[in-house]
């Protein structure tokens, strides 16, 4: 399989944790004290689907609304996916990294509440996968000396796989969901990740509209294996 893609999931900021086993259970409280809430991505369901239509569709699964949840990528065998592509909005704990996740569909599941923590991101099967993480700040985490960056980059790589596209600040739905569409039309001609992500900054800067600016293509970078 060539695509496993998640985005736009249902959100439900006073939606309380479902308290789970393993779970830090009380992840979502600890963000709502802090005032944070979230909105609806609605671009991310364009960029899932635009991203998809350059893959086969019997060689692609999208995930998009509900069924964007943290159930769904649990059942699916993971390892035989090339690529994993997540849209959607991230937590990240610079401090205790361990409550850093990307936030799925939010159902009031009794076993699965929404949040893909680093903990499990680490247990997840993944076969050398490419992973995007279209989010914000994804690329953040806590800076451990002799390390390096403990977070959902980490985690990721620890699952298996081969290299992780993140950001390294808030970006916006609208022009990373262009920057993702140009990414994966020279990643799916078989381009290398590190090459198709220049590319599809280069166009970015070259445009006439507003994403010339850094600020809407430099915070994504590529950690891992670049080929």
């Amino acid at each position: 399989m060539e695509l496993l893609a998640f985005g736009d999931p249902v959100f439900k900021p006073t939606l309380k944790p479902a308290g789970r086993a393993g779970s830090s259970g009380s992840w979502w409280e600890t963000w709502s004290d802090s005032g944070y809430r979230l909105t609806s991505l609605p671009n991310t369901r364009t960029e899932v689907h635009s991203i998809g239509e350059f893959f086969p569709s019997q060689r692609r699964q999208v995930y998009v609304g509900r069924r964007a949840s943290e159930e769904s990528i649990k059942r699916e065998r993971l390892r035989r996916y090339r690529r994993l592509h997540f849209a959607t909005h991230s937590l990240i704990d610079e401090r205790f990294p361990a409550r850093s996740g990307v936030v799925l569909t939010q159902d009031n599941d009794p076993v699965e509440d929404g949040f893909l923590e680093v903990n499990e991101i680490a247990e997840l099967e993944l076969n050398g996968s490419l992973v995007v993480l279209s989010a914000c700040q994804t690329g953040r985490g806590r800076l451990v000396a002799g390390e390096g960056i403990v977070g959902l980059t980490r985690a990721f790589l620890h699952a298996g796989a081969r290299s992780v596209v993140v950001s390294l600040w808030s970006v916006s739905d609208r022009s990373t969901a262009r920057l993702m569409k140009s990414f994966y039309r020279d990643v799916a001609a078989n381009r290398s990740t590190a090459a198709a992500l220049r590319q599809a900054k280069l166009e970015m800067i070259q445009s006439d509209t507003v994403t010339r600016h850094p600020y809407y293509w430099a915070p994504c970078v590529l950690v891992g294996r670049t080929e």
